[in-house]
């Protein structure tokens, strides 16, 4: 590493997973790219996340903890932006884990580039250990200049390897990119609502194909956990993201429709895997469905997976649901 290295600020916020904590945060310290601010957030957790983080900060220098009440997710990533003092920031959630180059990785990509964001690919891991073969990933590295970030967009509407454009995570920033922007307090699906925002303040942005961060599948985590109603907030924060896009890009409406849509198609999943779930509710989400995506059904971009499931459903929520569980067992979907 440059004896001249940027300072980049790594924003770890913490809740609830002392179990995961410290293989987390230990592969940050372990860092080859080691010009590092390690800020470790402590969002009102009621384990011994906080007196890890303390450890830490105890016995790594570059590490520094902000205790606080607990605000969510977003309001911790913004407490660790309000604090950075690097010219670069990334951020890791506190039950992931990363390479040991994983900074150094993102870091070249955006000095080569020349880019304001710089993005990795990514690997799940289960809770055994067990790494998931990852679907869609990226086979050689891919730039955005400004003029070209309508199909940076498509892809994302059109989720060509959804994590790699939703997740805060996997990515390097420009710290000037969160001037007057921040993640929105109290609200679920932050990611989907804010990133847009970041991309879009971009001028270049480089998608590298190398795997570094490893994502890991925990069975009550916010990804994974049942329905609740929370879950329709997705249809809400997909509906802003697509009004943002929609407004600053021009000929992306089929795509805007393409995810919000399946954004309706998610949460109508897993309403139906609930035990005696509301049949009026689904109902409801099914007409708004079909009344959104009229000439999605042999649009081209659009993934034979989301026809299929849009076919089946003009035949109602019972078909929809029966195939869905057919489509699991296929393909050991959980």
């Amino acid at each position: 590493m440059a004896q001249n290295a940027p300072l980049i600020s790594v924003i770890v916020p913490v809740y609830k997973v002392e179990h995961y904590l410290r293989k987390c945060v230990d592969s940050v310290v372990a860092q080859t790219y080691t010009n590092l601010e390690i800020i470790l957030v402590n969002d009102g957790s009621p384990d011994n996340c906080g007196k890890i983080c303390d450890e830490y900060a105890e016995n790594e220098e570059r590490a520094k903890v902000i205790h606080k009440s607990n605000g969510g997710t977003s309001d911790a990533r913004n407490t660790g932006l309000d604090v950075a003092r690097g010219n670069f920031i990334a951020f890791i959630d506190s039950d992931d884990f990363v390479s040991t180059n994983y900074i150094e990785y993102l870091y070249d990509l955006i000095t080569k580039y020349d880019a304001d964001i710089s993005i990795c690919n990514y690997l799940p891991v289960r809770e055994d250990g067990v790494v998931i073969k990852s679907r869609n990933s990226l086979i050689k590295d891919k730039f955005y200049q400004k003029e070209y970030f309508k199909l940076l967009f498509s892809a994302m509407l059109y989720e060509e390897n959804i994590a790699i454009y939703d997740s805060p995570c996997i990515k390097l920033y420009k710290k000037d990119l969160f001037t007057n922007v921040r993640f929105p307090k109290g609200k679920l699906f932050e990611d989907v609502r804010t990133i847009p925002k970041l991309f879009h303040k971009a001028e270049k942005i480089i998608f590298g194909k190398e795997k570094h961060y490893f994502y890991q599948i925990r069975q009550n985590s916010a990804t994974t956990k049942k329905f609740s109603c929370n879950t329709f907030e997705l249809i809400e924060a997909t509906k802003e993201m697509c009004q943002f896009v929609g407004n600053n890009y021009e000929g992306l409406e089929k795509a805007c429709a393409r995810r919000y849509v399946s954004a309706m198609f998610c949460v109508l999943r897993r309403l139906v895997e609930t035990d005696n779930y509301d049949k009026k509710e689904a109902c409801l989400l099914r007409k708004k469905i079909l009344l959104n995506s009229r000439g999605l059904l042999f649009a081209s971009k659009v993934p034979a997976r989301d026809k299929f499931a849009l076919f089946t459903l003009f035949f109602g929520v019972r078909v929809f649901s029966m195939c869905w569980n057919i489509y699991k067992r296929i393909t050991n979907r959980k």
